[in-house]
């Protein structure tokens, strides 16, 4: 017998295990991501300053998710910095509202722009990307960004901040 399928969106639907399932494949809860062509969005004005990738209150708390169809729990413990998943690519205005205003919190700015990288790019400066989905909250697109000393030293945002391209 198949799992059932709940739609999350036109691109994704989860399991009763938690996991989300996309036209590429399966994001378990709180795993690494390693498909290098999901796009991750961030939000900042024209250009990506690395001071708002330093680490700040809630980027230390861990994301705890429990799986419905067992009762386990999955974390991801590492501090990190937040992104909206994509999947697609192609990411209309529209999508991108919703997002930064659902998954990121408070309205878009007329200064905000979206920027994306894939993780493939976020992989190579030795980042990491887990899909972390705030349960509670609904935030299934959520993702944290670990950096590789797992504090975010300057540098460190300052590479991050150069994967990143203006999208919108």
């Amino acid at each position: 017998m198949s799992e059932r399928l709940f739609s999350v969106d036109d691109q994704c639907n989860l399991d009763e295990s938690f996991r989300l399932h996309y036209a590429g494949g399966v994001l378990e809860p709180c795993q690494e991501i390693y498909d290098g062509k999901i796009q991750i969005g961030i939000v900042d004005n024209n250009c990506i300053n690395p001071a708002r990738l330093m680490l700040k209150g809630s980027d230390y708390k861990p994301i705890v998710v429990q799986i419905p169809k067992t009762g386990q729990v999955a974390t991801v413990k590492q501090p990190g910095k937040t992104g909206v998943i994509y999947f697609d690519g192609l990411i209309d205005v529209s999508r991108f509202k919703r997002h930064s205003i659902f998954y990121l919190g408070g309205g878009a700015d007329r200064r905000d722009h979206l920027h994306v990288a894939s993780v493939e790019k976020i992989n190579s400066i030795g980042w990491r990307v887990y899909w972390a989905p705030l349960q509670m909250s609904g935030h299934v697109r959520h993702g944290r960004m670990v950096s590789p000393t797992g504090k975010i030293t300057q540098d460190e945002a300052q590479a991050l901040a150069h994967v990143f391209t203006k999208y919108i």
